[in-house]
């Protein structure tokens, strides 16, 4: 094995990002509690842990073990490894990348893989070693991460080993090597017989050979010179010099002379010791190699390791032989290879020559290896001296390569065709990611609309979508382009102010005709410009351009004057400005997350401007957070999907092999893990912390219901979804008159809301119609009207607000369907007392002792509810005689105006006031004079910073509800009299059939309530067109205080609600998944923990086993056999699962039930049988168990056609098998 010491393991935060939004969602939480946080920190909070979870169990469960033959090699030898990647943890590695840390050239066992929970990789790797030197095999790094990118995961093994790969030993064509005399010759004669020496024939004579042994005969019959060939032919020693002057080299890698150099003296040394010659080499690279002339293959292996590491770097060729002239013996051959064309190393190897070294040169020509200079020179001096030598280029000791066949020849030899699949391969590789991302970014988008529509006062549904639209369009070009980021940012910014101002303003039209006049202008310019005709007329069009600019310029300046109040901390609605600003935030939103998610690879980063815009606008407005959800499941498989998608580029960039199912397991990973946490975060219930966010708004120094209109500011709007408080909160902002127009178009004007439904004692009141209050504003702000600060209580069913009756108030109760969603505010004639479900009141002024109460609104949840109320009936003397002493707190709330009010706003009401001598006449006469002023819905919103009532009275002189409304009450206070602002619907139509009142849409109003001493709030119709309210001239006989009303109940007894039904059963059902997993496992352990004895457990295993086949339907006799059993429950596992979307894992089955039944069989036969492990069993039974619940679950869903495509990719054809078909 290969590895041995325990690796290094780490993990690493790669993306520190999701931290940190978890810890801000959490603050935000804390601070402002809301269901839509809660879901982003389920959603991210569960990612995070999940990510965490995944990671670790991979860094301790992944471990790589190399199998190899080590030792020497030589160049051209192949190399074989066997690599086991084993992963011992439960949850899979969906993508593994193997880092070989080898310096070996062109080898490694780098590559991407996966691996399975509990299961084990294991592939050969082979390469060809091409090239000398000593190689370290190892170490190396397993790389991964979990699927969403998060933590990185590296194990580091350092365990190597040594690779020793020699040059090449080849058969050499015929170089003659001139050979000196005997061994030993030149020295004394040696004393005794004369060694014979037998001939066994004749060869050519070599400058250098002895001129003894000439063979005469031959020489007188050819005329040329020959020498005997001995049996075992007496010869000195041989000694291969090789030169590795680094300044003569040339070439490189294989084609260089230092490789050939190299090769040739291996090959030499091979040759020699073969001939039985004593073989020695010098050489002197980076330090000199000596080894002395010796024989045998241990000698060989020596000089082959020599070579291997040697590098050039040496001293000069001459420097050399002049150092040897007093090593080498008499006789001995001298083999030099160089490449040296120098000539002054030949006067040093002639010196040698005299002294008896019989020398050869092998001359490596440096042309044919890429080099300079010519042979010719040296080749002279050599031949001119008798010194053997020989040219040797550079294909002389080129090796033939074997060619191997390739099975598909017949379509690559084609070369267009083989191009043309391979980037059809490619570009539909390519098509499918580009349409996965923007799928998933559109899926984003979508529900990202979805949410803002209706949430911001003037942001429609077609301008989010063109902001979307364009957004993408724009952006998606801009990604594709050279450009730099800061640079796409300034362009498109500077085209999404454009595009917002064309859009708010409604400028598309003046634009485009501005160039349309330009393109037919051109013709009449050139002709001007080279004809000589008349300058053109460029009056229309600088008059189109200068409303262009003028329209464009109004656009900023409301913004800038937006934005100027807004900094001052005023509370300042412009639906212009709002309009341009969210247009600008959503477009810029689009354009980031593109760029971060196409060009950066970075889809958190890209898609936390949108979902943070959509979250925070959620949260204020109160709307249902839920479809936070499906941007938040898109989210995470974009997560998934981009990182990997980077990630292959990557490698294919370093050229890493990968499987291509690993982008399959992704995908399908990504998406179950996604909708697992989108689950997790919709059944995740509300944290409760209101102890918590009450802290933090003491230290703030900001109390519960103490709101500002910066909501307002923005735009957003209440919504009824799943938050009835904040609507009230967000109510108290108030708006503009427009905000509660009624008919404002055709559509609404039969539209049906709700219907009412009244119970009184005093039914002749109803003849007229009924005012159904909503809210109740209090404080007058110039533009439009806003509460003061509230208190938000909560009241149970049947729960009263009001201790007392108020004097003159009789009892009504009204039974309330809504049509509609109108918000969740409740309606009710009168002031409010009680309702048969809980609801909830915004207190301005709440003192019961002094019997002194003021409310904003109230509201309730569900879409319909009864509510008893008090009505108030005074008549007309008795508000004559109210007087006008004033409560502290009446004159403080509702006499105040702002200092902003025009002049001639308050002579009016001086002037209209100043005869009358009640303030039941004064009001009256301000309502008298309103009701002259025409009624009408085709009005237009004042210039910013006008005063409403100025506008309405001196400028438009006409107008709806809410500027009557809005007049009488700042008359009436300017004149001294408290008033109110209320709106709500008024009752018109009575259906006498079924004694309801039907509510439509054009019925949405605004009315002014006026405050008498003693009577309290009093309503005026101040609107022309409207009825006015008819009052008694004398006072109405009061009821009996003890008197009791026939209502019954208001809150029925035994009654049954679920709040919440959808997080009910989410619950419910993660709690009985919970339950069934957490049997199971227990039913596991109790049985590995009390059989331990095999004998027992194995047949209470089989016996479930049999089980799962009767689910099944298998038909079994009590007389069959196991392996029938077996046989018919893997039939039936094979047509059910083969052809499923887990046919993998599935027929995995099929091995295991043989293997236990197997088992099953021997110890039921063989009780003496010792090697079985009950461990190991039970976890045999455990894998299996999943896979026959799984088979059973498609066996119960195969009937149902509906349900077959989404379980089989082809649908099997079920062929049942019966017990006497598997007997025969």
């Amino acid at each position: 094995m290969f590895t041995r010491e325990e690796p290094k393991r780490s993990i690493r935060l790669k993306s520190p990002i999701v931290p940190i939004l978890v810890v801000i969602i959490l603050g935000i939480q804390l601070l402002f509690p809301y269901k839509s946080w809660v879901i982003l920190l389920s959603g991210f909070g569960g990612m995070w842990l999940v990510s965490y979870i995944w990671a670790r169990s991979l860094m301790s469960g992944l471990r790589i073990d190399r199998e190899m033959r080590f030792g020497w090699k030589q160049v051209g030898d192949r190399l074989r490894e066997r690599v086991l990647l084993e992963n011992n943890s439960w949850v899979p590695s969906l993508w593994v990348k193997v880092d070989d840390h080898s310096d070996m050239q062109e080898y490694e066992i780098s590559s991407i893989t996966d691996v399975r929970g509990w299961r084990y990789q294991n592939w050969h790797t082979q390469g060809i070693c091409n090239h000398r030197g000593l190689f370290t095999i190892g170490p190396v790094t397993l790389e991964t991460e979990d699927p969403f990118g998060i933590y990185k995961v590296s194990i580091d093994y350092t365990d190597s080993v040594n690779m020793m790969v020699v040059p090449p030993v080849i058969a050499l064509p015929e170089i003659d090597i001139a050979s000196g005399g005997r061994v030993g010759e030149g020295r004394s004669a040696a004393k005794g017989v004369k060694q014979a020496v037998g001939t066994v024939g004749v060869r050519e004579y070599i400058p250098g050979d002895s001129l003894r042994w000439l063979h005469w005969p031959t020489i007188a019959r050819t005329g040329k010179l020959y020498v005997h060939l001995f049996d075992n032919e007496p010869s000195s020693d041989w000694w291969v010099l090789l030169d590795l002057d680094e300044q003569v080299q040339v070439g490189e890698g294989h084609c260089s002379t230092e490789e050939h150099g190299v090769m040739l003296a291996a090959s030499l040394v091979n040759r020699g010791l073969q001939l039985g010659k004593h073989v020695g080499l010098i050489t002197h690279g980076g330090e000199l190699v000596w080894h002395s002339p010796n024989m045998g293959d241990a000698h060989l292996w020596s000089i082959l390791r020599s070579l291997a590491t040697i590098r050039p770097g040496g001293p000069p060729l001459e420097q050399i032989l002049q150092r040897m002239k007093s090593s080498l013996g008499r006789n001995s051959s001298l083999i030099i290879i160089t490449p040296n064309l120098t000539p002054g190393w030949i006067s040093a190897l002639e010196m040698l020559r005299r002294l008896g070294i019989i020398p050869t040169v092998l001359l490596l020509d440096p042309v044919s290896f890429g080099g300079e200079g010519s042979v010719d020179l040296v080749c002279n001096r050599l031949r001119k001296l008798e010194i053997t030598h020989h040219i040797i280029p550079s294909d002389l000791l080129d090796r033939p390569q074997k060619q191997t066949k390739n099975e598909w020849e017949w379509l690559t030899s084609n070369q267009s065709t083989g191009d043309k699949l391979i980037a059809w391969d490619i570009f539909w590789q390519k098509a499918k990611r580009v349409l996965r991302t923007w799928g998933l970014i559109f899926l984003f988008y979508y529900v990202f609309a979805n949410l803002l529509d209706g949430a911001v006062r003037g942001l429609e549904i077609g301008l989010i979508w063109f902001l979307i639209g364009g957004g993408l369009t724009v952006g998606g070009t801009l990604v594709f382009s050279k450009l730099r980021g800061w640079l796409v940012g300034i362009l498109g910014g500077l085209l999404g102010i454009v595009f917002a101002i064309l859009r708010v303003g409604s400028l598309s039209n003046k634009v485009f005709d501005a160039f349309v006049r330009i393109f037919r202008l051109l013709p009449d310019v050139f002709s001007w410009a080279y004809r000589s005709a008349d300058v053109p007329d460029y009056q229309p069009l600088m008059l189109r351009l200068n409303e262009i600019w003028s329209d464009g310029s109004v656009i900023w300046v409301r913004f800038w004057e937006w934005g100027s109040n807004l900094l001052r901390g005023q509370s300042f609605y412009d639906p212009v400005a709002i309009t341009f600003l969210w247009s600008v935030a959503i477009w810029g939103a689009v354009i980031w997350s593109v760029w971060q998610i196409i060009r950066k690879s970075e889809p958190l980063s890209g898609v936390l401007p949108p979902l943070a815009l959509v979250a925070i606008t959620v949260a204020v407005v109160g709307k249902t957070a839920y479809d936070l959800v499906f941007m938040l499941g898109a989210t995470l498989v974009l997560m998934v999907l981009i990182h990997h998608d980077a990630r292959e580029r990557l490698w294919l960039a370093n050229q890493l092999s990968f499987i291509s199912g690993i982008r399959k397991n992704v995908l399908i990973a990504s998406i179950a893990l996604s909708v697992g946490l989108m689950v997790f975060s919709l059944i995740t219930p509300s944290v409760s912390i209101e102890t918590i966010a009450d802290y933090a708004r003491s230290l703030s120094g900001e109390s519960a219901g103490d709101e500002t209109g910066i909501a307002q500011s923005f735009g957003f709007e209440s919504q009824s979804g799943e938050g009835p408080v904040d609507a009230l909160v967000a109510a108290r902002a108030g708006g503009l008159p427009n905000e509660h127009l009624i008919g404002s178009g055709s559509e609404l004007s039969d539209q049906v809301v709700m219907v009412v439904k009244i119970e009184s004692p005093k039914s002749d009141y109803f003849d007229t119609p009924i005012y159904l209050r909503n809210l109740v504003y209090d404080k007058y702000t110039g533009r439009g009207w806003e509460s003061r600060s509230t208190e938000i209580a909560t009241y149970s069913a049947g729960e009263e607000l009001l201790p007392n009756k108020p004097g003159n108030g009789f009892p009504v109760r009204q039974q309330v369907q809504f049509v509609e969603d109108l918000g969740g505010f409740m309606y009710a004639t009168g002031i409010p007392n009680s309702a048969d479900q809980d609801f909830r009141v915004a207190w301005r002024v709440k003192d019961y002792q002094n019997g002194i109460y003021d409310i904003l609104g109230a509201t309730v949840d569900g879409d319909k509810y009864r509510v008893d109320s008090f009505v108030q009936m005074h008549s007309v003397d008795e508000l004559r005689a109210a007087g006008q002493v004033y409560p502290d707190w009446i004159r403080e709330r509702y006499i105040w105006l702002p200092s902003t009010v025009p002049e001639e706003v308050l002579s009016l009401a001086i002037e209209l006031t100043a005869t009358e001598a009640t303030p039941y006449d004064r009001a009256v006469a301000i309502e008298r004079y309103l009701r002259k002023i025409p009624y009408s819905l085709n009005v237009s919103t004042g210039p910013a910073g006008t005063d409403i009532v100025e506008y309405f009275l001196f400028r438009l002189k006409k107008g709806y509800c809410d500027y009557y409304a809005t007049s009488m009450v700042v008359l009436a206070r300017a004149a001294g009299i408290p008033a109110r602002y209320v709106v709500g619907y008024i009752g018109e139509f009575y259906d006498e059939t079924k004694d309801v009142y039907i509510i439509t849409a054009d019925q949405s109003h605004a009315w002014a309530e006026v405050y008498f001493p003693g009577y309290g709030w009093v309503p005026f119709e101040p609107t022309g067109g409207r009825p006015a309210i008819e009052r008694p001239l004398e006072p109405l006989p009061e009821l009996p205080d003890d008197f009791e009303l026939d209502f019954g109940p208001l809150v029925p007894d035994n009654r049954l609600s679920f709040d919440n039904w959808f997080s009910v059963f989410g619950i419910t059902l993660f709690v009985v998944i919970i339950f069934i997993l957490a049997v199971w496992r227990i039913s596991d352990w109790r049985l590995g923990r009390t059989h331990t004895d095999a004998l027992i457990l194995i047949p209470k295993l089989y016996k479930r086993i049999y089980r799962y086949g009767g689910w099944a339907g298998l038909p079994v006799k009590s007389g069959d056999t196991a392996y029938q059993f077996a046989d018919a429950l893997i039939a039936y596992l094979t047509q059910l699962g083969a052809e499923s979307y887990w046919a993998g894992w599935i027929l995995e089955g099929a091995g295991m039930i043989r293997e236990m039944t197997e088992i099953f069989v021997q110890c039921m036969f063989n009780p003496l049988r010792e090697d079985v492990e009950p461990g190991d069993i039970l976890h045999l039974y455990i894998q299996l168990r999943s896979r026959l619940w799984l088979t059973c679950l498609l066996g119960k869903a195969y009937p149902y056609r509906i349900l077959r495509p989404f379980l089989w990719e082809n649908v099997p054809l079920l062929i049942p098998v019966s017990s006497e078909e598997r007997n025969e």
